[in-house]
This record gives structure tokens, C-alpha cells and sequence, in this order.
């Protein structure tokens, strides 16, 4: 890519690490925490702003070294997100080319590896497969380690994948292990996502006047006397451990996705009607004035809508999508999770209060 002309970071690079358990081998002594995060600055400083700007996932160590947190904020709310694929057997042989050759292993190359194994990976491997992993090394079965591995560490992409607070997903399918031929793919990729992007988006009518089109979620009430309908991408979708949330909704925490005011509508069948329950500054919650239950909530003077999750039972696609789960709708963090009534260990980021209150809890809380 930067062969290409693009902007890259290579957190992996500037640390001397590969950033798996086996990311030491072959590298020169890594950098201290300080020095990492000067040689980051200077790299960060060269930045051209506005332009493209690529940069790995990575968990929050390359190696020995931390990823400072406003760079990590980069890889978990990038704008686009892309994911390459490719045969399980080309990777094992790139592994086996990487780790195992002949000249690799002269010398400590085998104990190394074992080490690695051994050590980093063992509380996560389990013991049963560690036995089984050095057994093979020990019988030369390098392409069983390596599928074994990755195995293992699909796994977390997949995690990392799920926790990702991008806007845009892109997959790409790399046929072969070329890094040039790749590139090539994943920049046509992304500049046909890019395109897409700056189409104009259909417009609509409703209630509230023209929004873009999107796509269009619908849902009622308890009884049916009141239906919302909402276009487009949510801003946030949140669990809230709050007491209030609690509190209103008889449950440990709620669900909530968040629009803009103009993404929303009501819909109240005749005779219907809304009780409403002002819980904090700035913020009321309404309900059905029939069944009792909740149906919205408006936050910054009602710019902002929170609706129930489970109230967008019913939804449909843009055209050709059919109907099927809501990923769009996919809850992506937890907030106020220091006040739970039980822990969630569902992978997705937790808050100790609101996003602009807090970071971030520990991966551990997670």
C-alpha cells in the first residue's frame, strides 16, 4: 500500500514485532513504552491530514509495548473496517515459509517456537493442545502447528471484528498470497465502496419531512395503538446499566438504538395516546398511554430519539435485501457498567458511565 502511494502507520513495524505470541522471532530488541510512543509522535506528526490513512488492528500490546490510546481509538472507530480472507492452506504455507524453514529453525528456531507456545499461549491454549502442538513440532508437523494457530487466532479477529465500532465493513477475497496483487484488491475495494458513498441517497416523505432513504426499521407497541418507523443508520446502539434504565424497564439493563430526530416517526392509532415521564435534564421518556409501554425517548431538547430495540421487531431492507437478523442494529457497547446488577461478559466494550464521561473499562471487564 505504501508502495502505492498511500498513507500507512505500521504499528507493528515501528514496535520490532509481528504482534501474535510468535511476533519476537526474527525482530531486533523492541523499543521501551517511551520510546514507542516518541517514534509514534513523529510517525503520527507526517500524517497528512484529510488523506487516506491505513493502519492494522492490533490488540492494546504490539509485543512488550502499548498502543497509546488515542491510536487505539483509530482502530476501534475507524470508518471503514476492511477484512481479507484467503484459503486456510495458502496461510499455513506462508506460516510454515515464515517460522519453519531449514535455516530458520538452525540453532534455537524449534525452541523458540516451543518456548512461545509454551509460554504465551498456554492459560489460552489449554494444556491438552500445547502437549499436542510441541509433540508436532517435535515430529516436524509444521503445517498442523500452523493450522492449530490459526485456528486459535481466527477466533479473535473474529472477537475483534464483532467489537468494532466502524462505519463501514469491507471484505475482500485475496486469492493468493502476493502482498502486491492484494493491495491492488483491496484498494480497488475500497474506492468502489468510496464511489458507492458518494451517490445521493434516495430521499423519502414522512412526518417529520424528507431523510435520506436507508434503510426503513418498523415497530409497534405492546398493543398496537402506537408505531414508530426509522430510516437510516443509528448513531449508537447501547445496553444502559443505568439506575433509572433499570429501574423503568424491570430488567438488569436496556437496549436502546439512537437517531437523529429526523430519522423518526410516530404513528398513534385513533384514540391513542402518550404518556410521558420527564427522568433527567434533558431527557423524557414516553410510553403508550394503553399498554404502558415504552416506545421513545428524547434527549438534547428531542434532536436526539432512543428507541427500545425490541420495539423494531419488524423491518425490511433496502431493495434486493431480504428480510432476515438486523445487523445494522447490532448493540455495540455497554454504558454505565458500573452500575450493573450482574456482569455481561459478551466481548463488547463496557463504559464505567457515558461515552463522553469515560473511557473504556479494561479488555478483562469485557
Amino acid at each position: 500500500l505504501r508502495r502505492r502511494g498511500e498513507q500507512v502507520l505500521d504499528l507493528e513495524g515501528l514496535a520490532n514485532h509481528r504482534g501474535s505470541a510468535f511476533g519476537a522471532i526474527g525482530q531486533s530488541g523492541q523499543p521501551s513504552n517511551e520510546a514507542y510512543e516518541n517514534i509514534l509522535a513523529f510517525a503520527v506528526r507526517r500524517v497528512k491530514p484529510g488523506a487516506r490513512l491505513w493502519l492494522e488492528h492490533e490488540s492494546r500490546h504490539v509485543g512488550k509495548v502499548l498502543v497509546p490510546p488515542g491510536i487505539l481509538s483509530w482502530l476501534t472507530k475507524p470508518s471503514a473496517m476492511l477484512i481479507l480472507s484467503m484459503e486456510q492452506c495458502l496461510r499455513v504455507q506462508r506460516l510454515v515459509e515464515d517460522y519453519c524453514t531449514e535455516a530458520k529453525l538452525k540453532d534455537c528456531g524449534r525452541e523458540e517456537l516451543k518456548q512461545c507456545i509454551s509460554g504465551g499461549l498456554a492459560k489460552k491454549l489449554g494444556g491438552q493442545r500445547v502437549k499436542e502442538a510441541l509433540q508436532m513440532l517435535d515430529e516436524g508437523r509444521w503445517e498442523e502447528v500452523a493450522a492449530m494457530m490459526l485456528d486459535y487466532y481466527d477466533k479473535l479477529y473474529v472477537n475483534w471484528a464483532r467489537q468494532s465500532e466502524c462505519l463501514k465493513r469491507i471484505d475482500v477475497d485475496c486469492p493468493s498470497v502476493d502482498a502486491a496483487a492484494n493491495a491492488e484488491l483491496v484498494l480497488l475495494a475500497t474506492e468502489r465502496t468510496e464511489a458507492a458513498a458518494e451517490k445521493p441517497e434516495p430521499m423519502v416523505e414522512t412526518q417529520n419531512g424528507w431523510v435520506a432513504q436507508g434503510a426503513l426499521y418498523e415497530g409497534a407497541c405492546y398493543c398496537g395503538e402506537v408505531r414508530v418507523r426509522c430510516r437510516g443508520e443509528a448513531r449508537a446502539i447501547s445496553y444502559c446499566h443505568c439506575s433509572v434504565c433499570r429501574r423503568l424497564s424491570g430488567a438488569p439493563f436496556s437496549c436502546q438504538a439512537l437517531f437523529q430526530e429526523d430519522q423518526v416517526s410516530l404513528e398513534l392509532q385513533p384514540g391513542a395516546s402518550l404518556a410521558a415521564l420527564r427522568t433527567s435534564k434533558g431527557v423524557e421518556r414516553s410510553r403508550c398511554g394503553s399498554c404502558f409501554a415504552p416506545v421513545r425517548g428524547t434527549l438534547q431538547g428531542g434532536k436526539l430519539v432512543a428507541l427500545p430495540l425490541v420495539l423494531l421487531a419488524c423491518w425490511r431492507g433496502q431493495e434486493g435485501e431480504s428480510a432476515g437478523p438486523i445487523p445494522r442494529l447490532r448493540p455495540r457497547h455497554h454504558l454505565h457498567y458500573d452500575d450493573r446488577v450482574m456482569d455481561v461478559r459478551d466481548g463488547l466494550p463496557k463504559y464505567a458511565a457515558g461515552l463522553r464521561d469515560t473511557g473504556r473499562l479494561p479488555e478483562s471487564e469485557w
